[in-house]
């Protein structure tokens, strides 16, 4: 092989290298953590409220607010991540919310898959977080936001609001 060739290999090998480097370091640094479940109230309770998140400051912000203010009702709660949704029975619960984030221009698949078999689509709000701010999955009544910490209360007070009919 001649040198011509050899260095057009080796700085093609260079550039894909450095590509998957950067996606690496890109997955590394922004895709959404693990959160750990938990539980309020009993859960013999009538009403039952699901929520399955990713884990980051806004999502957990919005989560603990939500828990904050329902946890004095007579409603069972349970917190669970993301990854846990393709066990979930949604026959088992009054209420469903659900939080993601959207990476690399699509949201996660196993959210994506959850919205799609779901029977009650009514009795689930689903919150979904970009850059942008507007990305949702198509045909799904999402509330759309940001991620900016100052969007809190705001994104706490609309769910709060389609949860008061599920949840009376």
């Amino acid at each position: 092989m001649d040198r011509r060739w050899r260095n057009i290999l080796l700085a093609t090998g260079a550039v894909v290298l450095l590509f998957f480097f950067a996606l690496s370091w890109y997955k590394y640094h922004y895709s959404m953590e693990v959160i750990e479940g938990f539980e309020v109230n009993a859960p013999e309770l009538d009403q039952r409220l699901l929520i399955a998140s990713q884990g980051s400051r806004f999502k957990n912000a919005v989560v603990a607010t939500l828990v904050e203010q329902l946890r004095q009702r007579p409603i069972h709660i349970k917190v669970i991540d993301v990854s846990q949704l393709p066990a979930v029975d949604e026959e088992k619960w009054t209420a469903l919310v659900l939080l993601y984030t959207w990476e690399t221009w699509r949201p996660p698949l196993v959210a994506k898959h959850f919205v799609r078999r779901l029977n009650a689509p009514e009795k689930v709000i689903v919150v979904s977080t970009s850059a942008s701010g507007e990305e949702k999955l198509e045909g799904v009544d999402a509330v759309t936001a940001s991620s900016k910490m100052e969007e809190v209360p705001a994104a706490v007070d609309v769910v709060m609001a389609r949860l008061e009919p599920l949840l009376p």
